[in-house]
């Protein structure tokens, strides 16, 4: 009896530790905090005066009771980065990063953008090592390309995955409204280790 009991802990432990395996590094990956969960957007220079804008809304998101509206009355840029800004990684590890987008009925990328992108900043420190990107269509560059694909007007889901270089010991990722205009909605935003 002891013996099957034993084996029944163990069980449980490895189904908890899978579990707690398999939960997003960042925090708030469905919204659900509003505000809260989220940094101040950040809002380059060139677009400050363009009415870039974060809120939530509970109208549709793809899962739970909220999701981000990203929005702008012009061509502008603008990013959001989850509360805490960085998360510690591991040089050579392999992280999968994915969030769900849907257009507006307004929704328009300026001609020789790609829209939306999601920037990852690898760094030492405060030191940048290296940026990746990641656009609509899951594509991993090191440089923002043109021409983004077709962002559909239902939820449709984006992800990527990015390689730590040698020197990192921190990462940033930053959704990033670019060079668009009208209402961008997200939600279910992860960063997950890949296990090899």
């Amino acid at each position: 009896m002891k013996h099957f009991t034993l084996i029944g802990i163990l069980g449980l432990l490895a189904g908890c530790s899978s579990l707690c395996l398999a939960q997003p590094l960042n925090p708030d990956p469905g919204f659900e905090t509003g505000q809260s969960g989220w940094g101040k957007p950040f809002v380059p220079a060139d677009s400050q005066n363009r009415g870039c804008t974060l809120a939530f809304s509970a109208e549709d998101p793809h899962a739970g009771n909220l999701c981000a509206v990203m929005s702008s009355e012009s061509d502008s840029r603008f990013a959001i980065t989850p509360k805490g800004g960085t998360i510690n990684v591991l040089p050579g590890q392999t992280y999968a990063i994915s969030i769900w987008s849907k257009a507006g009925a307004d929704f328009k990328i300026h001609p020789k953008t790609p829209g939306f992108i999601i920037r990852v900043d690898m760094l030492k420190g405060t030191q940048q090592v290296e940026s990746l990107y990641i656009d609509a269509s899951g594509k991993v560059s090191g440089t923002i390309g043109h021409d983004g694909p077709v962002i559909p007007d239902s939820w449709t889901q984006v992800k990527g995955q990015v390689s730590v270089p040698d020197g990192t010991s921190r990462m940033r990722v930053n959704i990033f409204f670019w060079r668009a205009s009208g209402h961008l909605y997200l939600d279910d935003m992860a960063i997950n280790p890949v296990n090899d």
